[in-house]
This record gives C-alpha cells, sequence and structure tokens, in this order.
C-alpha cells in the first residue's frame, strides 16, 4: 500500500510538472568583445564564424568569432535572464532524461566524495560519460571499485519541449566474472524546455549476458524556481529491483556554472518506507 502511494505522488508531481513546463524559454548570450564592451541577446544563429544576436537596444547584431573575447550563456525566461547549466542531461545522479550536453561541453560530478562522474559531449546529440565508485572499497581495500561507461544519444521531436533518448549504462562490478557484467539499456521522454520538464524512462537489465525479461522504470523531473534555485526528483521502480527507491531537493547554481546538489533518498521495501536521515551531497563542475 505504502508504494502505491509513493508511486501516486509521483504521478501528481509528474503531471504538476508537465502542465508547468509548457511555458517557453529563450536562450540568450552574454558576449564580451576583446576591446570590454559587452552585447546581451537572444541567440537567432550561431556557427564556427559568427553569433548573430537579437538585442534590446541595437536589433539584429552580427559578431565575428575573431572579435570575441568571452560569451557566456543562459535563458530568458518571464523577463529574467537564467545562467546556463549542465545539469539538464540527468535530474539527480540517472541520464534517464531527453536532454543532452552541447558538443565541446563537458562536467564532472561528485557524491559525498563516493560516487564520481564524467560527461563529455561529443555532438549536440551524443555525449559519453564514465563514472567510478568507492564504497565497496571500503569494506575491502583489495576489491576492484564498480566502473562504467554511459553513452547516451538524444534527438529533439519538437524542440526546446519533447526531447527522447537512448542510452546504456555499462557497468564492471566488484563481483564480475567478466568485463561490464551488469548493464542497463534504456529510453527516455523528456517533455518540458530545458530546466523546467518531466521524464520517463524504461530500461531492461542485462545480469551475466541474459536479459531480464521485466523492466526497470524511472520518473523524474526538475522545476527551476530561480536564477540560482531548483527542485529535483527521481525514482526508481520494478520488479529487477525488488522495491522501488526516490530522491528528492534542492539543486544551487553557482555564478561559475557549478551546481550543488542536496538531496534525500529513500526506498520502499515489502511495504515500508525509509528516507535517508541525513542529505546526499553533491557537486558539479563544468568545463
Amino acid at each position: 500500500m505504502h508504494g502505491l502511494r509513493l508511486h501516486a505522488l509521483w504521478l501528481f508531481l509528474a503531471i504538476s510538472l508537465t502542465i508547468s513546463a509548457q511555458d517557453t524559454q529563450t536562450r540568450v548570450a552574454t558576449v564580451t568583445l576583446k576591446d570590454g564592451s559587452e552585447l546581451v541577446g537572444e541567440v537567432l544563429l550561431e556557427n564556427e564564424e559568427q553569433i548573430v544576436l537579437e538585442t534590446e537596444s541595437l536589433g539584429k547584431v552580427n559578431i565575428l568569432r575573431k572579435e570575441i573575447g568571452l560569451i557566456g550563456y543562459g535563458n530568458a525566461f518571464q523577463g529574467r535572464v537564467w545562467r546556463e547549466t549542465l545539469d539538464d542531461m540527468r535530474n539527480i545522479v540517472g541520464p534517464a532524461t531527453g536532454y543532452n550536453l552541447p558538443r565541446g561541453r563537458a562536467y564532472i560530478q561528485n557524491h559525498m566524495l563516493l560516487i564520481n562522474q564524467f560527461y563529455v559531449g561529443v555532438t549536440d546529440n551524443f555525449s559519453l560519460g564514465g563514472g567510478l565508485e568507492l564504497l565497496s572499497a571500503f569494506g575491502d581495500p583489495t576489491i576492484f571499485p564498480t566502473v562504467g561507461i554511459f553513452p547516451k544519444y538524444t534527438f529533439p521531436i519538437v524542440e526546446g519541449k519533447a526531447n527522447a533518448a537512448l542510452g546504456a549504462l555499462l557497468l564492471s562490478t566488484p563481483d564480475t566474472r567478466s568485463a561490464f557484467d551488469l548493464n542497463v539499456f534504456y529510453g527516455a521522454f523528456t517533455y518540458g524546455p530545458r530546466g523546467r520538464n518531466v521524464s520517463f524512462g524504461l530500461g531492461y537489465v542485462m545480469n551475466e549476458g541474459e536479459f531480464n525479461s521485466s523492466p526497470v522504470f524511472s520518473l523524474g523531473g526538475q522545476y527551476r524556481l530561480s536564477p540560482g534555485l531548483s527542485l529535483a526528483a527521481e525514482s526508481w521502480f520494478g520488479e529487477p529491483m525488488e522495491g522501488s527507491f526516490f530522491s528528492f531537493g534542492v539543486r544551487l547554481f553557482g555564478k561559475r556554472r557549478s551546481t550543488w546538489d542536496i538531496m534525500f533518498i529513500g526506498g520502499a521495501v515489502s511495504g515500508e518506507v525509509a528516507v535517508s536521515p541525513v542529505p546526499l551531497v553533491g557537486w558539479t563542475i563544468p568545463f
């Protein structure tokens, strides 16, 4: 019964986020020229030679790349400019969303010094990540920790509003008898603009070369409240997990695009629901 109530709560969250996500965002850039002057406007066109902005005072402005000293990106939302974040490709930890990293962008993520991940945008639609967890080594220093490789391909259905993804979590666990013995192959759908959306995921687990016939489901969302604060939530459930697990909390955005996650983790197993007494703290550093 507790599990059913928990899933009903997540469904309510998903519906609420979906309704809110119908607002639109505009991508903006702050361009600092080599002479020190600064231009802010909506990005109309961007390529290797130039960037075209629609500014409030000067109208459409073409800026050559060779004249640019620095570019900072963000979103114009409800009359305010919000700093760019690279956290759209995940809700909290799992990458089951329809968004990806822009080409050439990358970040490192650390949770409590024990779970470490990195992602690189190879193209605007394909990213490649890796991970390393150190928790298993605390019990026995001779055990090799879990390592993983995380490819992800995304494709827009309706630009900035509906996106889908295909990806995989390829893991080598401490008790492995072969490389990448535990793998998850998933698909995801995200409705809503970057920063205000809801995501649904479905994946199949392959353990020691054999697929589990029952899928694992994920449901998550994020809702940006202000330039520096966002709510985020994520849950996983399905027969292979023998229960359901969820996380929720806040994300804080720094001035240099770094972010802090302060999240609580819980689970519902055999009708019993428990939530961690202390939050899980994560730090994301872009580069």
